[in-house]
């Protein structure tokens, strides 16, 4: 392969990885009325966390992600660690209750 076609093959892949499409869902805590739970959304594809925030019981919070994947670990006030949830699908604007 010349070295001209090993740059474009390069710049083809570079190109291909990052066409992932972000894809956003609403975080909504489904606990009792006045509840308020802490959580840390996590975007699977990247392994990051994209959401660290506390949400009260009715209220929603807006997450993009890379891919399409999301994890939801919530705890209590005063509770020392974090459930950890179930990765789901974060896609379209659905939304995700803890």
């Amino acid at each position: 392969m010349t070295g001209k076609h090993m740059g474009f093959t390069l710049v083809a892949m570079v190109l291909a990885e990052s066409a992932a499409v972000a894809e956003s869902c609403k975080i909504e805590n489904g606990g009792p009325p006045d509840e308020w739970r802490f959580v840390q959304v996590y975007d699977v594809d990247r392994g990051q966390i994209v959401l660290g925030k506390a949400i009260k019981s009715g209220d929603s919070k807006e997450v993009t992600v890379s891919g399409q994947r999301v994890r939801v670990d919530h705890k209590l006030p005063g509770g020392t660690a974090y459930a950890t949830g179930p990765v789901v699908i974060c896609k379209g604007g659905n939304s995700i209750r803890f």
